[in-house]
């Protein structure tokens, strides 16, 4: 024990601020001290204190019929696993608050490890290990564990307010909630002819090979296999006709917004995003 002097003392009166080295952790802000007679009795009580925090944090069995049915639920819930580094003791407590409150029914916020100092390369491990994002309230990141977040693909984000990081989470678990959607394709015409239209517009004049091509949907042109433009359509004809679709073996006159560099050959899709439906 070393006292506010830096001098090594054996005893602490009350009021007496003193250091203590040699703890094989980090005591939470308010966690009492006691004194015993020797090393057996201080182990009975460590134990006997591990097993009754044990018991009033363990969930994982439900002891009435709601905390079933919540427990159930849960399993069909999205989670979000979050990695957390403060850079003061006192201030985990807030995290963890502030992270209980933002579970929902249909994303679970976990919080799997919380502590402080710098965020480093073993909080990235565990993060990709996990599949969560890391967040610092106060703190910095180390270079290596940046780098190697790089590499595995872990998100980093770093806060002075609280709030922000809060707002953050919260946006981070709401995507979760967002139905899937996947690219499917309506069909595929190739370029025939490129036919100028005023000063910059070009029209490409192209005949359907397979499905068909639909004006509210988006296009994208593909040249000698790699794609080289996406976006909407800006006009659509068969002859002189505006049309809303051009089916397989018709030709007609595609404009796309934005681009007016068409060469005979070129392949454009025709696509839609819809929702993935629950199997």
């Amino acid at each position: 024990m070393v006292d506010g002097f830096g001098n090594e003392v054996t005893v602490a009166g009350p009021s007496v601020p003193i250091e203590i080295l040699g703890l094989n952790g980090v005591p939470e802000s308010g966690q009492q001290f006691e004194v015993v007679d020797d090393e057996k009795e201080a182990r009975q009580r460590i134990d006997t204190r591990l097993r009754q925090e044990n018991r009033r944090h363990d969930t994982g069995r439900p002891s009435t019929v709601a905390e079933v049915l919540r427990h159930r639920q849960s399993y069909d819930a999205a989670e979000l696993n979050l990695v957390a580094k403060t850079g003061a003791q006192g201030t985990i407590d807030a995290v963890r608050r502030a992270v209980d409150g933002l579970s929902s029914p249909d994303v679970q916020v976990k919080l799997l490890h919380a502590a402080t100092g710098p965020i480093s390369e073993s909080d990235v491990m565990l993060a990709s290990a996990s599949d969560a994002m890391i967040v610092g309230f106060e703190t910095t990141v180390e270079t290596a564990a940046s780098r190697l977040a790089n590499q595995e693909g872990v998100p980093i984000r770093t806060y002075d307010i609280i709030y922000t990081m809060i707002d953050d989470v919260k946006q981070a678990a709401a995507r979760l909630t967002e139905p899937e959607r996947q690219e499917v394709v309506l069909g595929r015409a190739t370029v025939l002819e490129v036919f100028a239209h005023g000063r910059r517009e070009r029209i490409a004049g192209v005949r359907v090979n397979s499905g068909l091509m639909r004006r509210n949907a988006r296009m994208t042109v593909t040249r000698r296999g790699e794609d080289i433009f996406e976006g909407a359509v800006s006009s659509m004809r068969h002859f002189d006709e505006n049309v809303r679709e051009i089916a397989t073996n018709y030709e007609g006159g595609i404009v796309l917004d934005g681009f007016h560099e068409y060469q005979e050959g070129d392949i454009i899709t025709c696509y839609e995003m819809r929702t993935v439906q629950d199997r």
